[in-house]
């Protein structure tokens, strides 16, 4: 997280837990388990001799593989519903890749922005060999980190700051915007309690963020930072060969 470019255009980082893709997709660890490197090869290798990747999906641009599957509006209507944002009536929305299409502009600003990352990494091999390679798969439930709290508390006040730029730039709705707006801002204000118990408890001074696991209610509510991030996609009224999403919300 360190090493990410900050300067103008640079594409923004979702730093999320694994399982917030495993969950979804497929657990990239235990796919990479038997990707090894060889020090007779390479030379130098990590720990346990595992290969570093980089898991990387662009949101946005209402594109997806498998948009009917999604439950990401059930999910947003839920939790919605706890909290006053009304996601039940609104018209949600997706659009199938069949052609395996990607936005240019974007591609060249992530790959504008993994440069910079790539070459300190190449030029500092530390940073490398200080990865730990851990290819034990998901099992049961997982246990979220004040890590998780940390990045998740930097995405939700991301997420509030793009979309309060209206609706004429995020091509969000008013009424779509005004839920995401309430469920964030709810959000938003668990993670500061969750942030500031932790740190200011002389019980945890001292531990990594990596090292605590918080309570039941960031627990439940750890994921939804995922449903939130891709939902407000479906929302979006920019593509012209958009249909309507099906689901229960």
């Amino acid at each position: 997280q360190s090493l990410w470019p900050t300067f103008p255009g640079a594409t923004q980082p979702i730093f999320a837990n694994r399982n917030y893709a495993a969950t979804n997709y497929d657990d990239v660890d235990p796919l990479t388990a038997h990707y090894v490197c060889d020090p007779s090869v390479t030379g130098q290798c990590l720990e346990g001799g595992g290969v570093p990747y980089m898991w990387i999906a662009q949101t946005g641009f209402q594109r997806y593989h498998g948009g009917l599957m999604a439950d990401v509006t059930d999910i947003l209507a839920k939790y919605g519903g706890y909290v006053g944002a009304d996601f039940a009536s609104l018209t949600p929305y997706y659009a199938l890749d069949r052609l395996a299409a990607s936005n240019p502009d974007a591609l060249d600003r992530a790959a504008s922005t993994l440069q910079p990352i790539l070459r300190a990494l190449a030029d500092n091999t530390t940073r490398l060999h200080g990865l730990k390679f851990n290819s034990t798969p998901y099992e049961g439930k997982p246990k979220y980190t004040l890590r998780d709290a940390m990045n998740n508390k930097a995405v939700v006040t991301y997420l509030v700051a793009a979309l309060s730029k209206g609706s004429a730039i995020t091509h969000i709705p008013e009424d779509a915007t005004a839920a995401f707006q309430r469920l964030l801002q709810i959000m938003s204000l668990q993670l500061d309690a969750t942030l500031a118990y932790y740190k200011y408890n002389p019980l945890y001074r001292g531990k990594s963020p990596d090292e605590i696991v918080p309570g039941v209610v960031f627990q439940t509510l750890a994921p939804l930072i995922f449903a939130v991030t891709i939902g407000i996609d479906f929302y979006s009224i920019a593509d012209p060969n958009r249909q309507v999403y099906n689901g229960s919300a």
